[in-house]
């Protein structure tokens, strides 16, 4: 327990250097995740009875468990909150409400991508982050998107068509902002229920999500402020920043081509090509029987 309380005082100092004037690199430009894989997974210089081989694989996949399991799914959760009472003169709140419930895995994959990826860079590898991405913001096969949501659209297109009287109301945007909030629930996940009263073990995958977790829920209110804003923009009530990323229409199927070509390249349908080239020949033997010599 006091390994955890060192590290979590490290963390106040840490966290006030990497998030200096709303920036989320050091003083060398390293992203602030780069610190953590720093400190827990150079595993080859602190053993020697591990071989090599083994070392370097338990160090790779310590890097990459920033990543995922720890940021997209265990150190933090995103939470967005709307409350209508808030802005009463927007009549479609409620329906935007409703809406938003239905998707919020969808809209919060957006904020959760942005976090890992782009402001603690514990996602580093853009394929990556995207493959897990597009399964959450990609419209299905029959063209319906996600995003923007139906209510935005609606309360937009009334604004737009709105008579000078109706324009001297707020925004749909200012609207929608002033009731929507946003705020990121920290450290909950990283030990499982059965483990609560136990301490978390140096280097652990436990204590590495305890890191992430720190830096994410630590963001500098700027920062915060910057990410409730965009909650209107991706759900389509504000017409400028949009979402931090945007879906693929195709993307279902240019990730099936991907996984076709890889398991072509890999020889996966081997067995399968040479079984049709031999039913061909078999086939063209009983049509084109060869012709022998009297």
């Amino acid at each position: 327990m006091a390994t955890c309380l060192t590290c979590c005082c490290c963390f106040v100092l840490f966290l006030a250097v990497v998030f200096v004037n709303g920036t989320s690199t050091n003083e060398n430009g390293a992203m602030p995740c780069d610190d953590g894989r720093e400190q827990f997974c150079n595993l080859c210089h602190q053993s020697t009875t591990i071989p090599k081989d083994v070392c370097d694989t338990l160090q790779t996949q310590c890097r990459k468990s920033f990543c995922k399991p720890i940021c997209l799914r265990m150190a933090f959760d995103p939470v967005i909150t709307v409350r209508c009472e808030k802005a009463p003169l927007w009549k479609d709140c409620e329906v935007f409400k409703k809406e938003l419930k239905l998707r919020d895995t969808s809209v919060l994959a957006q904020f959760r991508a942005h976090i890992c990826g782009g402001l603690l860079g514990c996602c580093s590898d853009a394929s990556e982050l995207t493959a897990w991405l597009d399964p959450h913001i990609a419209g299905d096969r029959t063209g319906h998107h996600v995003l923007p949501l139906p209510s935005c659209e609606l309360s937009r297109t009334k604004e737009t068509a709105a008579d000078d009287v109706a324009r001297t109301m707020p925004s749909v945007c200012a609207m929608c902002r002033a009731a929507v909030d946003f705020q990121i629930r920290s450290g909950e996940n990283c030990v499982r229920e059965e483990s609560k009263d136990k301490d978390v073990l140096p280097f652990s995958l436990q204590q590495r999500c305890h890191f992430v977790a720190d830096l994410a829920g630590n963001l500098p209110l700027p920062i915060v402020r910057h990410l409730k804003s965009r909650v209107c923009s991706c759900a389509g009530c504000c017409a400028d920043e949009g979402c931090f990323y945007q879906h693929d229409e195709d993307a279902w199927i240019h990730s099936l081509m991907r996984e076709m070509e890889d398991k072509i390249a890999t020889g996966h349908y081997d067995h399968i090509v040479h079984n049709l080239h031999k039913e061909h020949d078999n086939e063209h033997y009983n049509t084109h029987p060869p012709k022998t010599e009297l």
